[in-house]
């Protein structure tokens, strides 16, 4: 996998997550591109028939520090996961040609 965010498609009704970048990453100590998500896709059953579906991005990093890769993934909260939410919105777009 590239180890970088992608963008996320809508195809014949599912969705495609191309990357989630990486998550808990060894091989390098401080990538300039620690920008990681969690995406939860929940599918809503009722007596065994599919009603809905849902799905989430969580914008984390793959540090809890900025300035090296300590190796904990961290949830991202306010000007920083609006930043990833809007970079994922971005590449989307890219590939959706609705």
């Amino acid at each position: 996998h590239p180890h970088v965010l992608q963008g996320i498609e809508e195809y014949k009704g599912k969705m495609i997550v191309y990357s989630l970048g990486n998550f808990s990453f060894g091989g390098n100590k401080n990538p300039s591109d620690k920008d990681t998500m969690i995406y939860v896709h929940k599918f809503n059953f009722k007596n065994g028939q599919l009603e809905s579906e849902e799905n989430e991005i969580i914008p984390c990093s793959i540090s809890s520090v900025k300035d090296r890769n300590n190796y904990q993934p961290t949830i991202l909260e306010g000007e920083e996961k609006q930043r990833v939410l809007d970079r994922i919105e971005k590449y989307s777009q890219s590939l959706n040609h609705n």
